[in-house]
């Protein structure tokens, strides 16, 4: 049976997106807490993936009793979205990106970006490296379970090498649990400046903020990143980081 990530791959869907998109198909129509108990996920995670179809032309909604109620496109469209979609990605790439830019610039509203998976992990890490080197990369660790641990120390290691490669500074907060670990591994690196905090300090959940983003690590079993773009989100993090710096342990 070919899965939804396979099925919908023409259309460069996530995995969830592939999944709701396959249960909208079947159901035909469906509310957001609907389709987040069909595939069992949170509300506001249905809600967000239903959105995202609506964007890109994938599915559309109507208001009924003030209520949202969304429905797929018709399978003729489908096909057609898909023939289309990798003849334009591949002949105007170039005018895509520039106005994405453009639009980019206007918004003042957050962004939301979500990501599934190690590959998912390794898409949104790749967006740190692109920043310039005098921008300040901020990170506050957490415990990692232990059943990820090795995979876990293998990436970030490989990503932190390619930071230091590309001579961008980073601070990192980490939990006093892993001094012996993550916090020696982190001390070696070049570019880099560490200092412990106690695990009942350390966030819930790793945080990476550079430019006007930050980066939230679900370490779970598969991995979760939740990206947000927003110039006060990410400032409210800077300030409560540079508090907790203060008084960090080298």
């Amino acid at each position: 049976m070919i899965k939804p990530a396979e099925m919908f791959s023409e259309f460069g869907l996530t995995n969830t997106e592939s999944k709701i998109l396959e249960a909208l198909i079947s159901m035909g129509q469906s509310t957001g807490s609907g389709m987040a108990k069909r595939i069992g996920t949170q509300k506001s995670v249905a809600y967000f993936v239903l959105d995202r179809l609506v964007q890109k032309g994938l599915a559309g909604f109507a208001l009924v009793n003030n209520r949202r109620q969304y429905q797929p496109i018709e399978p003729e469209l489908l096909k057609l979205r898909a023939e289309e979609r990798k003849k334009s990605f591949s002949r105007n790439i170039e005018s895509i990106i520039s106005a994405a830019m453009a639009a980019k610039k206007k918004r003042k509203t957050a962004i939301f970006k979500i990501f599934e998976g190690w590959d998912g992990m390794k898409i949104a890490f790749d967006d740190i490296l692109s920043i310039e080197k005098e921008y300040p990369y901020l990170v506050f660790a957490v415990d990692i379970p232990e059943k990820i641990f090795p995979r876990f120390r293998r990436f970030i290691k490989r990503f932190h090498l390619k930071r230091s490669e590309k001579k961008i500074g980073c601070r990192l907060l980490i939990s006093e649990k892993l001094s012996s670990t993550i916090g020696k591994d982190r001390k070696s690196e070049p570019y880099t400046d560490v200092r412990f905090v106690s695990s009942e300090t350390a966030m819930p959940m790793a945080a990476n903020i550079y430019k006007n983003k930050v980066l939230l690590a679900v370490w779970s079993d598969p991995p979760l990143a939740i990206t947000i773009e927003s110039r006060e989100i990410s400032d409210s993090f800077a300030a409560f980081f540079e508090l907790l710096w203060k008084n960090g342990k080298k």
